[in-house]
């Protein structure tokens, strides 16, 4: 038996069998798992599986086995439940429900810290983007190295890897606001553009009071404060607009006044 069917198998009869599992998801070294019924699991006994490098106990439970690895696990842990690992809806209530003996007050006391929340979201923005900063970055390194035992930065062969290695930074602030906008409810394309209005190349073209706008200005700080601000925004917005005309009027206004707000606000606050 394999190492990563060994784990999601020791680990799953931990957790009370497949039937006691509602959910499943990967994150870059945890496995989070909602079970229907948390006092069939045995905390204790997972923490004890080869394998396992610890437990974190909040809305989920998330499982601790180390990057790589734990992508096998969850995939062998989906083959054997049926259940798709996707991302858990860690708003869902249920998931609170008997943890350690535990009631729904004290594990939101215990998680709902304004710390503990500030370091969830923020993770939840740049944690998915990890695994594309590392491949970008080792590409971006290698094609250093070949540059500096003598090749020529001008050949066709260190061009491309260029655009494979560099091409991430150049838009990161296009994931980031596609992240940053999920996180606080809002539709993540809307928070792409608001991405797009940090690090648009044409905002050299601009000038307000005398001074030519800075593409890049702001930053990461500057793309997740637009994406906040348009998602607010979108919310706010939809509770005015009829249903029929939603998809139209919605995003429109939210896009223009985020616009507006990051040119004159936003873009500066966070430069």
């Amino acid at each position: 038996m394999r190492n990563e069917e060994r784990l999601a198998r020791e680990i799953l009869e931990q957790l009370g069998g497949a039937d006691n599992i509602v959910d499943v998801a990967s994150c870059m070294t945890r496995l989070r798992v909602k079970p229907a019924d948390y006092s069939k699991v045995d905390l204790a006994g997972i923490k004890k599986i080869d394998g396992v490098l610890g437990v974190v106990e909040e809305e989920t439970l998330q499982i601790i086995l180390g990057p790589g690895i734990v992508t096998k696990v969850a995939n062998e842990f989906s083959e054997i439940t049926g259940k798709t690992a996707n991302l858990v809806d860690e708003s869902d209530p249920d998931s609170f429900e008997g943890l350690a003996g535990r009631t729904k007050d004290e594990l939101n006391k215990k998680n709902a810290t304004p710390f503990k929340l500030f370091l969830r979201r923020i993770a939840s923005i740049f944690i998915p983007l990890i695994p594309a900063i590392v491949a970008s970055g080792l590409i971006a390194g290698i094609t250093n190295v070949i540059i500096r035992s003598g090749a020529d930065p001008e050949s066709t062969l260190i061009q491309f890897l260029n655009l494979i290695g560099w091409g991430i930074f150049s838009y990161l602030g296009v994931f980031v606001g596609i992240n940053t906008a999920r996180e606080f409810g809002g539709s993540p394309a809307l928070g792409g553009a608001a991405g797009i209005l940090i690090i648009n190349p044409g905002l050299a073209n601009i000038t307000l009071f005398g001074e030519a706008l800075v593409p890049g200005r702001g930053g990461l700080i500057g793309v997740m404060l637009a994406a906040v601000f348009i998602a607010m925004l979108e919310k706010r917005i939809r509770k005015f607009v009829p249903s029929s005309l939603d998809i139209i009027i919605t995003p429109t206004l939210s896009l223009l006044i985020t616009g507006i707000a990051t040119l004159f606000v936003l873009q500066p606050v966070g430069g």
